[in-house]
Protein backbone atom coordinates (compact mmCIF):
# COMPACT_ATOMS: atom_id res chain seq x y z
CA UNK A 1 0.00 0.00 0.00
CA UNK A 2 2.66 2.28 1.08
CA UNK A 3 4.79 1.43 -2.36
CA UNK A 4 1.19 2.66 -3.90
CA UNK A 5 0.83 5.94 -2.62
CA UNK A 6 4.36 7.19 -3.27
CA UNK A 7 4.44 5.54 -6.47
CA UNK A 8 5.81 8.38 -8.96
CA UNK A 9 3.51 7.81 -11.81
CA UNK A 10 0.47 7.87 -9.13
CA UNK A 11 2.23 11.74 -7.59
CA UNK A 12 2.81 12.89 -11.29
CA UNK A 13 -0.40 11.84 -12.32
CA UNK A 14 -2.24 13.70 -8.70
CA UNK A 15 -0.18 17.11 -9.23
CA UNK A 16 0.40 16.70 -13.44
CA UNK A 17 -2.82 15.26 -15.38
CA UNK A 18 -1.72 16.26 -18.45
CA UNK A 19 1.97 14.71 -18.46
CA UNK A 20 1.24 11.26 -16.19
CA UNK A 21 4.00 9.26 -17.99
CA UNK A 22 6.92 9.40 -19.83
CA UNK A 23 5.55 6.95 -22.78
CA UNK A 24 2.78 9.40 -23.60
CA UNK A 25 5.25 12.25 -23.86
CA UNK A 26 7.70 10.50 -26.12
CA UNK A 27 4.68 9.47 -28.36
CA UNK A 28 3.24 13.16 -28.74
CA UNK A 29 7.20 13.91 -29.45
CA UNK A 30 7.32 11.18 -32.10
CA UNK A 31 3.73 12.38 -33.43
CA UNK A 32 4.66 16.17 -33.72
CA UNK A 33 8.15 14.68 -35.42
CA UNK A 34 5.67 12.46 -37.53
CA UNK A 35 3.43 15.38 -38.30
CA UNK A 36 6.71 18.00 -39.43
CA UNK A 37 8.06 15.14 -41.31
CA UNK A 38 5.37 14.83 -43.36
CA UNK A 39 4.46 18.02 -44.37
CA UNK A 40 8.01 19.88 -44.25
CA UNK A 41 7.52 19.72 -48.13
CA UNK A 42 5.13 21.93 -48.23
CA UNK A 43 7.33 24.30 -45.76
CA UNK A 44 10.81 24.05 -47.01
CA UNK A 45 12.11 22.57 -50.41
CA UNK A 46 14.97 20.11 -50.87
CA UNK A 47 17.38 22.86 -50.37
CA UNK A 48 16.13 24.41 -46.99
CA UNK A 49 14.92 27.13 -47.94
CA UNK A 50 11.37 28.15 -47.44
CA UNK A 51 8.95 27.64 -50.62
CA UNK A 52 7.90 29.88 -52.88
CA UNK A 53 4.39 29.79 -51.14
CA UNK A 54 5.80 30.52 -47.70
CA UNK A 55 8.27 32.90 -49.14
CA UNK A 56 5.18 34.85 -50.72
CA UNK A 57 3.68 35.14 -47.20
CA UNK A 58 7.16 36.67 -45.76
CA UNK A 59 7.60 38.89 -48.79
CA UNK A 60 3.19 39.64 -48.17
CA UNK A 61 4.11 40.51 -44.31
CA UNK A 62 6.80 42.53 -44.63
CA UNK A 63 6.14 44.78 -47.68
CA UNK A 64 3.04 45.16 -45.45
CA UNK A 65 4.49 46.51 -42.39
CA UNK A 66 7.05 48.71 -44.19
CA UNK A 67 4.08 50.30 -45.68
CA UNK A 68 1.94 50.62 -42.60
CA UNK A 69 4.92 52.26 -41.01
CA UNK A 70 5.01 54.60 -43.33
CA UNK A 71 1.46 55.79 -43.84
CA UNK A 72 0.71 55.89 -40.09
CA UNK A 73 4.03 57.95 -39.58
CA UNK A 74 3.36 60.55 -42.38
CA UNK A 75 -0.41 60.64 -41.41
CA UNK A 76 1.20 62.40 -37.77
CA UNK A 77 4.24 64.29 -39.30
CA UNK A 78 2.34 66.57 -41.11
CA UNK A 79 1.03 68.10 -37.58
CA UNK A 80 4.39 67.76 -35.79
CA UNK A 81 6.19 70.92 -36.67
CA UNK A 82 3.17 73.09 -36.55
CA UNK A 83 2.56 71.97 -33.32
CA UNK A 84 6.08 72.13 -32.07
CA UNK A 85 6.05 75.47 -33.00
CA UNK A 86 3.15 76.40 -31.14
CA UNK A 87 4.25 74.35 -28.01
CA UNK A 88 7.23 75.82 -27.98
CA UNK A 89 6.64 79.48 -29.16
CA UNK A 90 7.26 81.09 -25.57
CA UNK A 91 10.78 79.20 -25.23
CA UNK A 92 13.83 81.07 -25.98
CA UNK A 93 16.39 79.18 -27.54
CA UNK A 94 19.72 79.74 -27.80
CA UNK A 95 20.27 79.84 -31.34
CA UNK A 96 17.70 78.14 -34.14
CA UNK A 97 20.17 75.01 -34.11
CA UNK A 98 18.97 73.43 -30.60
CA UNK A 99 15.62 74.43 -31.99
CA UNK A 100 15.74 72.36 -35.09
CA UNK A 101 17.49 69.83 -32.79
CA UNK A 102 14.68 69.32 -30.38
CA UNK A 103 12.29 69.28 -33.60
CA UNK A 104 14.05 66.70 -34.81
CA UNK A 105 13.87 64.66 -31.76
CA UNK A 106 10.06 65.43 -31.80
CA UNK A 107 10.00 64.31 -35.16
CA UNK A 108 11.37 60.99 -34.53
CA UNK A 109 9.56 60.10 -31.16
CA UNK A 110 6.39 60.89 -33.33
CA UNK A 111 7.48 58.56 -36.12
CA UNK A 112 7.86 55.32 -34.67
CA UNK A 113 5.23 55.89 -31.95
CA UNK A 114 2.62 56.36 -34.72
CA UNK A 115 4.53 54.11 -37.78
CA UNK A 116 5.24 51.20 -35.02
CA UNK A 117 1.65 50.00 -33.92
CA UNK A 118 0.15 50.78 -37.74
CA UNK A 119 2.72 48.58 -39.15
CA UNK A 120 1.97 45.70 -36.29
CA UNK A 121 -1.58 45.88 -37.44
CA UNK A 122 -0.93 46.19 -41.48
CA UNK A 123 1.34 43.48 -41.00
CA UNK A 124 -0.80 41.01 -39.37
CA UNK A 125 -3.93 41.40 -42.13
CA UNK A 126 -1.32 40.65 -44.78
CA UNK A 127 0.37 37.64 -42.87
CA UNK A 128 -3.27 36.63 -42.48
CA UNK A 129 -4.50 37.07 -45.97
CA UNK A 130 -1.36 35.90 -47.72
CA UNK A 131 -1.53 32.68 -45.04
CA UNK A 132 -4.47 31.96 -46.33
CA UNK A 133 -4.64 32.85 -49.73
CA UNK A 134 -1.65 29.98 -50.02
CA UNK A 135 -2.80 27.99 -48.11
CA UNK A 136 -6.30 27.63 -50.57
CA UNK A 137 -3.81 27.79 -53.59
CA UNK A 138 -1.94 24.62 -52.70
CA UNK A 139 -5.49 22.95 -51.08
CA UNK A 140 -6.45 23.58 -54.19
CA UNK A 141 -3.48 21.93 -56.17
CA UNK A 142 -1.77 24.93 -56.80
CA UNK A 143 -4.60 26.65 -59.05
CA UNK A 144 -5.64 30.37 -58.35
CA UNK A 145 -9.19 31.22 -58.13
CA UNK A 146 -10.76 34.43 -57.23
CA UNK A 147 -12.35 31.73 -54.46
CA UNK A 148 -9.00 31.65 -53.18
CA UNK A 149 -9.13 35.08 -52.23
CA UNK A 150 -12.39 35.76 -51.62
CA UNK A 151 -12.50 33.16 -48.67
CA UNK A 152 -9.10 33.98 -47.70
CA UNK A 153 -10.73 37.99 -47.05
CA UNK A 154 -13.57 36.16 -45.38
CA UNK A 155 -11.91 34.28 -42.52
CA UNK A 156 -8.91 37.67 -42.42
CA UNK A 157 -12.06 39.95 -41.25
CA UNK A 158 -13.43 37.37 -39.41
CA UNK A 159 -10.45 37.25 -37.33
CA UNK A 160 -8.92 40.70 -37.45
CA UNK A 161 -12.89 41.87 -35.89
CA UNK A 162 -13.31 38.89 -33.41
CA UNK A 163 -12.80 41.09 -30.30
CA UNK A 164 -15.12 43.57 -31.54
CA UNK A 165 -19.03 41.45 -31.02
CA UNK A 166 -21.14 39.83 -33.40
CA UNK A 167 -21.30 43.10 -35.04
CA UNK A 168 -17.46 43.50 -35.81
CA UNK A 169 -17.51 39.75 -36.57
CA UNK A 170 -20.17 40.10 -39.44
CA UNK A 171 -18.98 43.80 -40.92
CA UNK A 172 -15.47 42.65 -40.19
CA UNK A 173 -16.30 39.56 -42.45
CA UNK A 174 -18.33 41.64 -45.21
CA UNK A 175 -16.01 43.62 -46.24
CA UNK A 176 -12.91 40.96 -45.84
CA UNK A 177 -14.83 39.06 -48.80
CA UNK A 178 -15.40 42.27 -50.66
CA UNK A 179 -12.13 43.08 -50.35
CA UNK A 180 -10.82 39.56 -51.38
CA UNK A 181 -13.13 39.31 -54.21
CA UNK A 182 -11.61 42.77 -55.23
CA UNK A 183 -8.01 41.42 -55.05
CA UNK A 184 -8.21 38.24 -56.57
CA UNK A 185 -10.32 39.79 -59.51
CA UNK A 186 -7.71 42.44 -59.93
CA UNK A 187 -4.64 39.66 -60.25
CA UNK A 188 -6.65 37.72 -62.51
CA UNK A 189 -7.25 39.90 -64.36
CA UNK A 190 -3.14 40.85 -64.67
CA UNK A 191 -2.41 37.40 -65.08
CA UNK A 192 -4.73 37.17 -68.10
CA UNK A 193 -3.75 40.05 -69.69
CA UNK A 194 0.44 38.95 -69.39
CA UNK A 195 -0.45 35.68 -69.99
CA UNK A 196 1.23 34.28 -67.02
CA UNK A 197 0.55 31.95 -63.78
CA UNK A 198 0.50 32.84 -60.12
CA UNK A 199 3.10 29.94 -60.24
CA UNK A 200 5.09 32.38 -62.06
CA UNK A 201 4.67 35.24 -59.38
CA UNK A 202 5.03 32.92 -56.53
CA UNK A 203 8.62 31.57 -58.03
CA UNK A 204 10.07 35.03 -58.65
CA UNK A 205 9.86 36.46 -55.73
CA UNK A 206 11.03 33.29 -54.00
CA UNK A 207 13.89 33.14 -56.50
CA UNK A 208 15.58 36.76 -55.41
CA UNK A 209 15.31 35.87 -52.30
CA UNK A 210 17.21 31.97 -52.85
CA UNK A 211 19.53 34.49 -55.09
CA UNK A 212 20.45 36.17 -51.77
CA UNK A 213 20.67 33.06 -49.59
CA UNK A 214 22.54 31.66 -51.82
CA UNK A 215 25.36 34.82 -51.53
CA UNK A 216 25.12 34.56 -47.95
CA UNK A 217 25.84 30.89 -47.84
CA UNK A 218 29.04 31.43 -50.01
CA UNK A 219 30.09 34.26 -48.32
CA UNK A 220 30.20 32.62 -44.90
CA UNK A 221 31.56 29.69 -46.44
CA UNK A 222 34.69 31.76 -48.34
CA UNK A 223 35.17 33.65 -44.62
CA UNK A 224 35.70 30.18 -43.03
CA UNK A 225 38.02 28.97 -45.35
CA UNK A 226 40.03 32.04 -44.71
CA UNK A 227 40.18 31.92 -40.64
CA UNK A 228 40.80 28.20 -41.47
CA UNK A 229 43.93 29.03 -43.50
CA UNK A 230 45.02 32.10 -41.03
CA UNK A 231 44.62 29.83 -37.80
CA UNK A 232 46.68 26.92 -39.83
CA UNK A 233 49.46 29.99 -40.65
CA UNK A 234 49.44 30.93 -37.01
CA UNK A 235 49.53 27.41 -35.77
CA UNK A 236 52.70 26.70 -38.10
CA UNK A 237 54.09 30.11 -36.78
CA UNK A 238 53.64 29.28 -33.79
CA UNK A 239 55.37 25.60 -33.80
CA UNK A 240 58.28 27.10 -35.43
CA UNK A 241 58.59 29.49 -33.05
CA UNK A 242 58.42 26.79 -30.33
CA UNK A 243 61.30 24.54 -31.82
CA UNK A 244 63.25 27.66 -32.50
CA UNK A 245 63.37 27.69 -28.81
CA UNK A 246 63.72 24.79 -27.82
CA UNK A 247 66.83 24.20 -30.04
CA UNK A 248 68.11 27.58 -28.51
CA UNK A 249 67.58 26.38 -24.84
CA UNK A 250 69.81 22.90 -25.89
CA UNK A 251 72.61 24.91 -27.33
Amino acid sequence: MLRTVIDRRLICTAFFPFASSSDNTSNDTSKVKGFLGKYRCYFYDEKGYPTKEVQSVLNATCAGSVTGFVLGALYKLKEVPQKFKHENQAVLYENKFVYQSNLQRRIEIVTFKAGFPFAMKTGLFCFLFSSMSSFFYVYRGYKFDILNSTFSGAITGFIFKMNMGIKGLTAGTIVGTILGTFYGSVTKFFLWITGSEMENAYEAGSKLMNIRRDKIKEYAKSMKTNELSELQMMYIKNQEANEALNKEKKE
